[in-house]
């Protein structure tokens, strides 16, 4: 029992440690970020999360994002932020075992009037 106490306190620790890394990491949010949304299966392209972070240059994306199963990761959509009004940023949630979370994420309410789209690409393998 005691050694499980020990481990639970272990990984308690180490998910602090991510989430102080991942704060300090969350860029200011200006008019005119460049933002990010991975989508697919029940995840449609104008939802809520969007990042900062480029998914291509994140060698594990679906664990640090924290991406739900019913996020098929098949399409990435760019997009320039007009408007950050409602706009509220931090690192991603782990929503899941095994995820590690942190990416700086941005909850973008009413995104397709907030956004100027630039592309949609299609992602083999998924994401």
């Amino acid at each position: 029992v005691r050694n499980l106490a020990e481990q639970a306190a272990a990984a308690a620790s180490k998910v602090e440690a991510r989430a102080e890394n991942a704060a300090k990491e969350i860029p200011e949010v200006v008019e005119g970020t460049k933002v990010y949304r991975v989508w697919g299966g029940k995840s449609g392209p104008w939802g809520e999360s969007w990042t900062t972070v480029n998914p291509n240059s994140v060698s594990d994306f679906r664990s640090v994002a924290g991406l739900p199963d019913a996020n098929a990761g098949r399409f990435v959509s760019e997009g320039i932020l007009q408007s950050t009004e409602g706009v509220t940023a931090h690192g991603a949630s782990v929503i899941k075992a095994g995820q590690q979370g942190g990416l700086p994420e941005l909850v973008i309410k009413n995104a397709e009037q907030k956004i100027t789209l630039q592309r949609v690409s299609g992602v083999r393998p998924e994401f």
